[in-house]
């Protein structure tokens, strides 16, 4: 397991296997973008290489991401998939 990598944002770890082929994220509580963070909340995050993709893949599936956000770890948007949790697909800078 590797260590939470530079370009994460500073209120998140994140925990990596070997190749980095399976991450666990943990996030601080309280607002963070704009957004509550409540303690025992879900939310799943992927990271992939082309948001844009990613992000029209998401409303041809009938759901509503939100816009692509800039941030200074990198880029990412939000959807709730049918059953309700958070989905969050982003893409980190390259470190």
């Amino acid at each position: 397991m590797s260590n939470t990598p530079e370009s994460a944002p500073p209120h998140m770890m994140i925990l990596a296997s070997d190749g980095n082929s399976t991450t666990l994220s943990l996030h601080q509580t309280g607002t963070q973008g704009g957004r509550e963070v409540r303690a025992g909340s879900v939310e799943l995050a992927f990271e992939c290489d082309d948001l844009k993709a990613a992000r029209e893949s998401i409303q041809a599936f009938g759901l509503e991401p939100s816009a692509i956000q800039h941030f200074g770890f990198g880029q990412s948007f939000e959807a709730k998939d049918p059953d309700g949790y958070a989905l969050n697909l982003y893409k980190l800078h390259a470190s």
